[in-house]
């Protein structure tokens, strides 16, 4: 997916190298509206700690070796989570766990009009 973007014409309007340590960097709201669209059904809610509740409604926890994973109570500046693949063992774990903002689910689910 990276290399995908690296390519793209996006990355002739935004010469700066993206800010991957931290801080907001408005050049990356594109690259995770694109990683929310392309995992859409993977998307889930954190509830507490590693806890989050699938679009099945169904609980799982945030895998271990996530970066979002943590034993302690954190209030992430949004709730919502896609994840790239889910683990089934004794409990159900989300690995490669990104937050998004829930207005980027809605524009990703959203059809398009006719003749767009």
């Amino acid at each position: 997916m990276l290399k995908v973007v690296m390519n793209s014409r996006y990355l002739r309007y935004h010469a700066q190298p993206f800010n991957f340590r931290g801080g907001h960097d408005p050049a990356l709201d594109m690259l995770v509206a694109l990683l929310s669209m392309g995992l859409y059904p993977n998307v889930c809610m954190h509830k507490e700690k590693r806890k989050v509740l699938t679009t099945e409604a169904k609980a799982a926890l945030i895998h271990k070796s996530s970066v979002n994973c943590t034993k302690d109570a954190v209030k992430f500046p949004s709730p919502f989570f896609v994840f790239g693949e889910k683990i089934r063992t004794r409990a159900v774990s989300c690995k490669q766990v990104s937050m998004f903002n829930a207005t980027l689910l809605i524009w990703s689910t959203t059809p398009s009009p006719r003749g767009c």
